[in-house]
């Protein structure tokens, strides 16, 4: 597998017993880790399938060289174009007394043509051979939403399964209609299409994209599953999952990374889409009890899947 992760972060947490907006804050404790939707889904996917995956990625500076270190250490595959300007940071602020979560973003530097290029060439030969290609998050300025059409187009030459989890520039990819899973949330998916109605915003997408399944999460307690049905009268069918309270929270960052990540993972390995979605939300919520990004207990994850409760929607 390779995840397309242009815009990786170098991520610190900062947890504090409680943060005030306005006033000098000093945190309790810090945490580096790796951040990225890219970053994050290989984490995710090393954790249940070790060796199965590469992260496509712009590193530089001392916070690129971390990040890339970090994920060699766990035995993450990498593709790396090294650019001259440090990697983003992005801060995260846990306030432990309301629960709630603040994330600061760097922008990110602006790479170079070339850097686009060279990045390219590496990655193409690697589109030949994959079993599956996931799409992940946002590109730095100085790549183009041609990149990921690129990718796209690669399909017509090689099948392979692609995933996106991206929203904003994603159209040229998914006009070519070789995308087969979407994975956004429901406020991306009204924005993408235009749309007040959740369940026409999704019929209008699977139809007018040819994507075969589209994975919707709500929040931390419901989540979607479209999935297209072109041999059925119902031309998409659509499960609604409930998924269980966790009171505990600690870090939600990157959970919807995870769930992407396992839901794809197993999808490879011929498990159903539903199930293979069941996984993927209850490894989600199993992350948010952890402090690093993307990274859960196998014993929660079970735990919490067998407490989601999956209901077939009728029209």
């Amino acid at each position: 597998v390779v995840a397309v992760g242009l815009n990786a972060t170098y991520q610190k947490v900062l947890t504090f017993q409680k943060f005030r907006e306005g006033e000098v804050n000093r945190a309790d404790s810090i945490e580096i880790c790796v951040g990225g939707k890219g970053q994050n889904f290989g984490k995710a996917c090393h954790h249940v399938f070790p060796g199965s995956i590469q992260v496509v990625h712009f590193l530089g500076g001392s916070t690129g060289k971390f990040i890339s270190d970090h994920l060699e250490k766990r035995g993450v595959g990498q593709i790396v174009e090294w650019v001259p300007d440090d990697t983003r940071t992005c801060t995260t602020l846990l306030c432990q007394t309301t629960n709630s979560t603040t994330e600061i973003i760097d922008p990110s530097s602006a790479v170079s043509s070339q850097a686009v290029l060279n990045l390219w060439k590496r990655l193409e030969p690697e589109l030949r051979v994959v079993d599956g290609v996931a799409i992940c998050g946002t590109y730095p300025p100085g790549v183009s939403a041609d990149f990921y059409r690129q990718i796209a187009e690669a399909k017509r030459q090689h099948p392979f399964l692609l995933l996106m989890d991206s929203f904003k520039g994603v159209e040229p990819a998914l006009e070519t209609q070789q995308v087969d899973v979407l994975k956004i949330n429901r406020e991306e998916l009204l924005a993408l299409m235009k749309s007040d109605s959740l369940e026409q915003a999704a019929s209008n997408c699977l139809l007018k994209y040819d994507i075969r399944y589209l994975a919707i999460t709500d929040g931390p307690k419901v989540a979607h599953l479209f999935i297209k049905d072109a041999q059925s009268s119902v031309p998409v069918v659509h499960y609604m999952y409930r998924i269980p309270e966790i009171s505990n929270v600690i870090n939600p960052i990157g959970a919807g990374d995870t769930a992407s990540a396992i839901f794809f993972a197993h999808l490879l390995q011929g498990v159903d889409a539903r199930s293979a979605w069941k996984k993927g939300l209850a490894a989600a919520s199993a992350s948010c009890l952890q402090l690093d990004l993307a990274t859960f207990s196998d014993a929660d994850a079970k735990d919490i899947e067998s407490k989601i409760i999956e209901e077939k929607i009728t029209s």
